[in-house]
């Protein structure tokens, strides 16, 4: 069976699809800072924690959806993927035999980054 995974557009209070992908015995998970966040004092904090530094995670990475066999593991992928970065992230990835799509924001533009494909 044949389904399409819909990663989306990673941008705060829209939902617009980024693009498709025809998935076959595959699971598709993203992690974002679009979704779950909040704003103080016009400075915006991600849901997801910088283990690192114990605080929000701050960077230019808005999401990266991660494919695997289970759903779990794309999922748990795809937040680990997240808080490494892009950089980091793709070489874990690459590493890891993952298919990963990372999605950067540069200014106002976005740019994906794609790893396994």
């Amino acid at each position: 069976t044949r389904y399409s995974g819909y990663p989306e557009k990673p941008i705060k209070g829209r939902r617009e699809v980024l693009g498709s992908l025809a998935l076959s015995k595959t699971a598709m998970a993203t992690s974002g800072d679009y979704r779950h966040w909040r704003e103080r004092d016009g400075s915006v904090f991600s849901h997801t924690m910088d283990p690192y530094l114990g605080a929000p995670l701050a960077s230019d990475l808005a999401s990266v959806s991660v494919l695997c066999a289970s759903c779990m593991y794309a999922d748990a992928w795809a937040t680990a993927l997240m808080v490494l970065g892009v950089e980091r992230g793709t070489q874990v990835a690459t590493a890891r035999g993952l298919s990963a799509i990372f999605v950067v924001r540069e200014g106002e533009e976005l740019r994906e980054v794609m790893v396994g494909f």
